[in-house]
């Protein structure tokens, strides 16, 4: 429907104002409203009603312009003079809804008024207010006649997630966006009749499909099955293949405990792969490190220079790192520490993310601590801001073109994340104790005698695990560039 659009998986109402009647709407050119829905079904009729009211609305005004212009100062004149689009259709029509339903009920004394509110409905969805055709709104596969649709279930399960804060707003972009492939190759059929039949064909039918589609022109607004007709040079990657698979298994496996299905068909549904886990993204080898900190005398910005550092000597995540406040620098029984927490905006992708990681002590004599603590700020790198995916983006897409096109550490499973793997490769060969990695990667121990009891490490024992990692050469401090 022309009408509507999608933000982060939830529909919006938009409206063009004609131009000779934008200083009638406070000189607005469009008006905008959150239907506060994940349904497409749903939006649909409640855009149809709004749209249905505001373009009888426009009619009247510009017939009274066209008439006499200076009628619409009369605020009397609508309930005078008014034709029967705005005065019948707004008697006319009720939206109503329930059981996450919504339809359109047209009431009159008098039949032919309802046939003409009927009329203007429709009409609204095929011209718009310029004169211009408007498309119809697309029409979907009809939904079983019995038990939960599976658009339903997904606005059901989503918005338990968003509630409970299981979910950031990035993960409810990306689900949102694997869900609505599911229902447009499956159709919007009871999820009760998703087969494993269905889930096979889902699977078959996205081994197929190409890698990022939405942001290639190539392939936006088009459909599945125009894409699958197509020749793909490059298809998604089977680690992104399974990432569906899996979260449409925790979506069934959802519907199941509540009883909205009988069986999850996604249920070890993930595509085998002879490749390991961990070879998933690589560490960074003695020569790739060489390339990465080749002393240089130039930064444009300090996380130029802190942090290929940071993700050396800590093994955080790029978003554990970028969003540092201050304050999260401090010392704790003689030992500086990074307090990696989720207080105020900052996210954590798991609960044992939450740590205290001791700073090494070669970040110390290159002068991390002057840094953060002159000029007193709130960020440690206050040049980031936040956007949808977090403060980490810009450091993101900076490392990728460092370390490619300056560092030539050319390889496409690595990335920042492979110091994550560096790290860790590190520690092991070091012969560090197993869960003291956990820890400092912050891990969740699934053994519940170390898990579950006996608290975190204390920052002292895990300082010297971080100590094994071997001083890079030939840095300059920090205060010397």
């Amino acid at each position: 429907m022309s009408y509507l659009f999608r933000r982060n998986g939830i529909f919006y109402f938009r409206f063009a104002i004609p131009a000779q009647l934008r200083n009638e709407y406070g000189g607005k050119t469009e008006i905008r409203k959150s239907l506060k829905t994940f349904n497409k079904v749903v939006a649909q009729t409640i855009a149809l009603y709004i749209a249905a009211y505001l373009k009888a609305h426009t009619i009247m005004k510009r017939k009274i312009s066209a008439k006499n212009p200076s009628l619409l100062d009369d605020p009397n004149y609508s309930s005078k003079k008014a034709s029967a689009p705005l005065g019948e259709v707004r008697r006319c029509i009720e939206i109503r809804t329930k059981d996450e339903e919504a339809i359109i009920v047209i009431t009159h004394d008098d039949h032919k008024k309802e046939l003409e509110a009927a009329k203007e409905i429709l009409e609204s969805l095929q011209v718009g207010t310029e004169g211009n055709f408007c498309s119809k709104p697309a029409s979907s596969p009809a939904p079983s006649s019995s038990g939960t649709t599976l658009s339903e279930l997904i606005e059901k399960y989503t918005a338990e997630q968003l509630a409970a804060e299981n979910w950031s707003e990035k993960t409810a972009h990306e689900n949102g966006a694997m869900y609505r492939l599911l229902v447009e190759v499956t159709g919007d059929i009871s999820v009760n009749d998703v087969s494993h039949d269905h889930a096979r064909d889902f699977k078959s039918a996205i081994l197929k499909l190409p890698a990022n589609m939405n942001k290639s022109p190539l392939y936006r607004n088009k459909s599945v099955q125009q894409i699958l007709s197509m020749k793909v040079e490059k298809t998604m990657a089977i680690a992104t293949v399974n990432k569906h698979l899996t979260r449409c298994g925790s979506l069934f496996a959802w519907a199941v405990i509540h009883h909205y299905a009988k069986l999850n068909p996604f249920l070890r549904m993930g595509v085998r792969t002879k490749r390991k886990a961990n070879q998933e993204r690589l560490p960074f080898d003695k020569d790739d490190l060489n390339k990465l900190f080749k002393p240089r005398t130039k930064y444009k910005h300090p996380y130029y220079y802190w942090m290929p550092l940071l993700g050396y000597y800590t093994g955080c995540r790029i978003e554990e790192l970028c969003q540092l406040h201050t304050d999260d620098i401090k010392k704790i029984n003689g030992i500086w520490v990074f307090d990696i927490n989720e207080d105020g905006d900052k996210k954590l992708k798991t609960l044992s993310s939450e740590r205290l990681l001791p700073i090494h002590t070669h970040l110390l004599d290159l002068g991390f601590l002057e840094f953060v603590q002159k000029p007193i700020r709130r960020m440690v790198f206050r040049e980031l801001t936040k956007r949808r995916d977090g403060y980490s983006q810009d450091v993101s897409k900076w490392f990728q073109r460092f370390s490619k096109n300056t560092a030539g550490v050319i390889h496409e499973r690595k990335s920042f994340h492979s110091f994550r793997h560096t790290v860790s490769y590190i520690l092991k060969n070091a012969k560090v104790e197993t869960k003291m990695i956990i820890a400092i990667l912050g891990h969740t121990d699934r053994d519940i005698s170390t898990g579950r009891y006996g608290g975190d490490y204390d920052p002292s024992v895990l300082s010297e695990a971080i100590e094994t990692l071997p001083r890079l050469k030939d840095i300059i401090p920090y205060s010397q560039i």
